[in-house]
């Protein structure tokens, strides 16, 4: 009898095209990728990376898929019946940030409808700038909505921010985080 493993554990010291063979091979629904700094390529299922970290100690540090987050993000957001969608930026812009967005908006682009973007100028509630692009951003974008924030602190922000406007969560506004950081998901 065939056995399909959950999740398969590669060490194979950073070589993509090999890693690419190996999950053909096995077939997995997931995997965890001991790779310093290398990247799987498209093998469209979710990847833990363990890798080595930047401090000077060099500590096994996990990084998540920001690729499938942002697919997860915009399947659930299309399931509950939105036909708007907008994305919240990091500050930084950082690779994480850039590759959740470009995934979500592909794939609400692949389902037919459009992704607007709006990166936030800095992360401090009583930044007036940030405040007030953030509310033009929400008043502007069509309701009902999808937001995928860029994680849950920004999403803490996004939802913060539409109810100051009198905007409904999630009647109005459906906003994802990512991260699931206790400090926003619990409050």
């Amino acid at each position: 009898s065939y056995i399909r493993l959950q999740v398969v554990f590669f060490h194979v010291g950073g070589n993509p095209p090999r890693i690419r063979e190996l999950v053909e091979l096995w077939n997995p629904v997931g995997v965890v990728v001991a790779a310093e700094g290398v990247g799987v390529g498209n093998v469209r299922i979710p990847v833990v990376f363990l890798d080595v970290g930047f401090s000077e100690e060099r500590q096994n540090v996990v990084y998540h898929d920001s690729t499938a987050m942002g697919r997860l993000a915009a399947k659930e957001l299309l399931l509950i019946g939105n036909e708007s969608f907008g994305y919240v930026a990091h500050p930084m812009g950082l690779p994480w940030d850039r590759e959740r967005h470009r995934s979500f908006a592909d794939t609400i682009a692949l389902n037919g409808f459009a992704c607007s973007m709006h990166r936030l100028p800095s992360l401090e509630m009583k930044d007036r700038k940030m405040m007030s692009g953030l509310k033009s951003y929400l008043r502007a974008i069509p309701k009902p909505c999808g937001i995928l924030a860029a994680n849950d602190e920004i999403a803490a922000l996004v939802i913060a921010i539409a109810m100051k406007l009198g905007l409904s969560v999630p009647d109005d506004v459906s906003v994802v985080g990512i991260d699931d950081n206790p400090t926003y998901v619990e409050s």
